[in-house]
């Protein structure tokens, strides 16, 4: 058990390391910086085609005679936003995999493991295999 609380604490003091840390976030605040501006580009066209199909579908008939089409619009705004979430997600995941892993494993060998061989490998088409095996599992 002593072995396990060593290896979280080592862990958790690695975490608090700026470049840990921006290794984590970057990735995360890239993929939401992409999905906000197509999101912004996109916005009127996501909620525009999710708002017709919502007003044309026959259960909506009844809010429609009751000119409830505001409503279909927050129905197409929560949709397009519980889409966007999940593909920000794997974005960030895609990017995390093929820009910040090598990083975080050079820094991680470099600090921690100084004594290990290094094997050269670990090439760009490596990561990208990776992140779409990890995306494909995740899915």
């Amino acid at each position: 058990m002593d072995a396990v609380i060593k290896a979280l604490t080592g862990a958790a003091r690695s975490l608090v390391q700026p470049i840990i840390l921006l290794i984590l976030l970057i990735p995360m605040l890239v993929a939401l910086a992409i999905w906000i501006g197509l999101g912004w580009a996109y916005w009127d066209t996501w909620t525009t085609a999710i708002q017709g199909a919502v007003v044309d579908h026959a259960t909506f008939i009844w809010a429609a005679n009751r000119d409830l089409a505001r409503f279909a619009s927050w129905i197409a705004a929560m949709v397009v936003l519980a889409m966007l979430a999940p593909v920000v997600i794997l974005t960030a995941l895609l990017i995390a995999t093929v820009f910040a892993m090598p990083v975080l494993v050079r820094h991680v060998a470099r600090n921690d493991y100084p004594n290990l061989e290094r094997h050269r490998g670990g090439t760009a088409i490596g990561s990208v295999w990776n992140a779409l095996a990890a995306i494909y599992i995740l899915s």
